[in-house]
């Protein structure tokens, strides 16, 4: 699992819409989002989840094109803990 933190949860959704939409026409109704999203719980910043495989998000992609649904710059600011502060969800 690795984390892209974001300035907002209202960003990080829109980014995760997006890379949703990226995908085409959706097979899943109802869903908006591909990666979760995880809010700081006090200083405004989100963090989108992303799993390392297509397969652990539920799609059926090639890694190749999964991976190319992040910018290269989101790539290198991927992290693989979060600091200090936020709280692990059960």
């Amino acid at each position: 699992m690795a984390y892209l933190i974001m300035s907002s949860v209202d960003t990080a959704e829109a980014r995760s819409a997006a890379a949703w939409a990226a995908l085409g026409p959706p097979d899943a109704e109802g869903t908006t989002m591909l990666w979760s999203v995880r809010p700081h719980p006090s200083s405004g910043v989100a963090a989108l989840v992303v799993p390392g495989t297509p397969s652990m998000c539920g799609i059926d992609l090639p890694q190749p094109d999964y991976d190319a649904l992040l910018t290269s710059e989101e790539r290198a600011a991927l992290v693989e803990e979060l600091g200090e502060g936020w709280v692990e969800q059960a």
